[in-house]
């Protein structure tokens, strides 16, 4: 209060001493600077909700959190696991393939982690049992995947071009004609029935993971053909259980189903923690009341 009447008096006696400092003014005056940050920068108030969060949670931002198994805080705050990797232990951890980084892939097939997480392919080529190369059939040359069958500028070979005498391509060799069952396809001569980049008919390519048989693009193993890609419908997110059947959010695909990893729940488009969340508390929708935060979905 002292404080306070040091500051008003100079004013007071300026107009002659006829004021007296009224005690709403010099109470607003003190009051309302009590609020602080704490250590989250969050600022701290009678409605703040900083509160001790409770045994086993830490808090981070106005969230109440267990550090072991939120994807969000993993181990620490704002420790982010990557979209593919769930919280164990307060360690993001991959729950199938392979960790490289933040991301968790299928080396077997991955040409960015070829056999290894830092095996890049060329981007001409794919990645098929873990090894860079050109699909069954074709050859790297010059900087592409050529089938050196029918290619009459790579004809049996990279670079071997066939002549104004043989212009044609076919099994190999330079022929002035095309003999059957074999069709003429641009500068080549293909069988349609199993030529990948004339399937069932010339220029109908199919995808780089496909193969062509009895004149149809098909996937080898367990994969199904969506558009030119062969994917594992059990464990693509795009593709989860069905072509074009999309994961919404940050959900995964496992086993044909779209779900949320670890303790998270679908929450209209987004997978959250609602043992933490204040706005999903404990459920969907159910949110805290202001100055509430959420721990082991409970507001507290």
């Amino acid at each position: 209060m002292a404080g306070s009447r040091s500051v008003l008096l100079p004013f007071a006696f300026a107009l002659g001493g006829c004021l007296e400092p009224t005690p709403g003014f010099i109470e607003s005056a003190t009051s309302g600077a009590a609020s602080t940050e704490d250590d989250t920068g969050v600022e701290a108030g009678p409605d703040s909700g900083d509160a001790p969060c409770p045994t086993g949670t830490a808090r981070c931002g106005i969230e109440c959190v267990e550090l072991d198994g939120n994807e969000d805080h993993c181990g620490a705050c704002d420790g982010v696991c990557g979209t593919s990797q769930t919280c164990s232990a307060g360690v993001c951890i991959c729950e199938s393939g392979s960790q490289c980084g933040s991301d968790c892939t299928d080396l077997r097939t991955d040409p960015a982690h070829c056999g290894e997480c830092e095996g890049i392919c060329e981007p001409f080529m794919s990645c098929n049992a873990g090894a860079c190369g050109c699909p069954v059939g074709q050859t790297a040359c010059s900087g592409a995947c050529i089938d050196t069958q029918s290619d009459p500028g790579h004809c049996g070979g990279c670079s071997n071009d066939c002549g104004r005498d043989a212009p044609l391509c076919a099994e190999g060799e330079c022929v002035v004609q095309c003999a059957a069952p074999l069709t003429q396809c641009g500068g080549g001569c293909v069988g349609l029935r199993d030529e990948p980049t004339s399937c069932g008919s010339c220029m109908n390519a199919c995808g780089e993971a496909q193969a062509c048989m009895d004149g149809a693009c098909t996937c080898a193993g367990n994969r199904t053909a969506c558009g030119p890609l062969c994917v594992d419908t059990k464990d693509d997110e795009a593709h989860c259980g069905g072509c074009d059947e999309a994961c919404i959010g940050d959900q995964r695909c496992n086993s044909g189903e779209c779900s949320c990893t670890g303790n998270r729940e679908l929450c209209g488009d987004q997978c959250v923690d609602v043992r933490s969340s204040t706005l999903h508390c404990g459920e969907c929708d159910a949110p805290c009341d202001a100055g509430d935060v959420c721990s082991l979905g409970q507001c507290v």
